[in-house]
């Protein structure tokens, strides 16, 4: 067995769940307040989500034509 180590390239899509705490009357009314003051709120959590979109090695990578 070798013990040769080749890079690969790992594409990564990452998205972040924040989770706000906004007063409001309704469930439409929280929406609209997190549109107007959702930046300035208090963050309570932050989850990270990572899904892995594909592994190649660096070789294949370069040759891959990537959509954006």
């Amino acid at each position: 067995m070798s013990d040769t180590k080749t890079k690969y390239v790992v594409r990564v899509n990452v998205s972040y769940t924040k989770k706000y705490i906004v007063d409001a009357k309704s469930v439409q009314d929280a929406e609209e307040r997190y549109l107007l003051e959702g930046v300035s709120t208090s963050l309570m959590e932050t989850e990270v989500d990572r899904e892995i979109l594909s592994v190649l090695t660096a070789k294949e990578d370069a040759e891959k034509i990537w959509e954006v």
